[in-house]
Order: structure tokens, then C-alpha cells, then sequence
């Protein structure tokens, strides 16, 4: 019985947080930790204001240009989550359309695609972050392919530069041509 009971409080312990998981860390039965959880939880008041506070957090999330599409899912989701845990009754579709209302400008293409193209109600959060997904990687993709295009090219006209001025210039006597295109060796 001692072993069940060991049991039931360390999972208790595991389900909650960090705030939740101070108060209940002196208890010594699983009653007592539950006990204190309903009285910590079951405060209206307390559920009232941390709920606003959520949906502010909620209502100006906006992806950053720099943050990929699956840091922000996640930043989202937990956001949902502690809104449900909270007694939030949010439907998927409303979470989908704050996404795709708050995405950085760079995926405004896909965006209107899947507005479009699909139902907004039927389709889960999950299948909707593959899709930005998908075409985040194609975007990466490409923007990889300019930079090491760009770095070559670079590279070549470099290049191009030296061997159209005798190679590189160092240690020659240098020789400059000022405004009355006159040229003139140092000493």
C-alpha cells in the first residue's frame, strides 16, 4: 500500500509545475498533495485573472521575421494549453486563423494558398504546421542556393579582378595615376 501510495504522489508530482510543485512538495499523502491542487487550481478568481492575461499573450503573438514556423507553433500551443487548463473553450479553428494571421509576411503566398484551398474547420492545427513547413524548407532552400551562388560569383570576379590587373599587387613599387593621368613611381 506504501508503494501505491509512493506511486500516486510521485505522479501527481510529475503533472504539474513548477509554481504547483512548491506548494505540494511538503505533502505527505497523495490526498493531501490533491487537496492542496484543488485549492491552488479551483480559485475562480485566480483562474479569471490568469485567463485574461493568457488571452492577452494570445491576441499579440506575432511571428518574428528570424523565428522558424515550429518555435512559433510551439509558442503558440503552450499559450492554448494553459488556456484550456484554464477553462478556455478555444476551438482549433480560431487557433489555425491567429496563425495564419500572425505569420511573418514571407509565407503571405502559402497563406492565402491554404485559405483557399482548404477548410479551415476540418484540417488539424498539426497538418496546417506541416504545410508551412514544407514551404519554409523550400524558401531556406532557395535562399541557400542565392548565397552560395552569390559567394561564387564573388569569388569569380575576384578573380576576374587579378588577372586582368597582372595578379595580385603586392610587393610591386606601386604605381598610381592621378587626375591628369600622368603616372608617377613612388620612392
Amino acid at each position: 500500500m506504501k508503494k501505491r501510495e509512493r506511486k500516486t504522489l510521485f505522479t501527481i508530482y510529475q503533472g504539474v509545475d513548477e509554481a504547483a510543485f512548491e506548494l505540494i512538495a511538503l505533502a505527505t499523502t497523495s490526498q493531501e498533495a490533491w487537496k492542496i491542487l484543488k485549492t491552488y487550481d479551483g480559485v475562480d478568481k485566480v483562474k479569471k485573472i490568469r485567463l485574461q492575461a493568457l488571452r492577452a499573450q494570445f491576441e499579440v503573438l506575432q511571428q518574428e521575421a528570424s523565428e522558424t514556423i515550429s518555435d512559433y507553433f510551439s509558442q503558440v500551443i503552450f499559450i492554448v494549453h494553459q488556456m484550456r487548463r484554464n477553462g478556455e473553450e478555444l476551438k482549433d479553428v480560431r487557433v489555425i486563423e491567429k496563425i495564419l494571421r500572425s505569420l511573418d509576411s514571407k509565407f503571405d503566398f502559402i497563406v492565402v494558398a491554404i485559405e483557399e484551398s482548404k477548410d479551415l474547420e476540418v484540417m488539424a492545427v498539426e497538418e496546417y504546421m506541416g504545410s508551412l513547413q514544407a514551404y519554409e524548407q523550400r524558401i531556406l532552400k532557395k535562399s541557400e542556393g542565392r548565397t552560395l551562388e552569390q559567394a561564387l560569383q564573388t569569388k569569380l570576379s575576384s578573380q576576374q579582378n587579378e588577372s586582368s590587373r597582372g595578379g595580385p599587387q603586392r610587393g610591386r613599387a606601386s604605381t598610381w595615376r592621378g587626375r591628369g593621368g600622368r603616372t608617377s613611381n613612388s620612392n
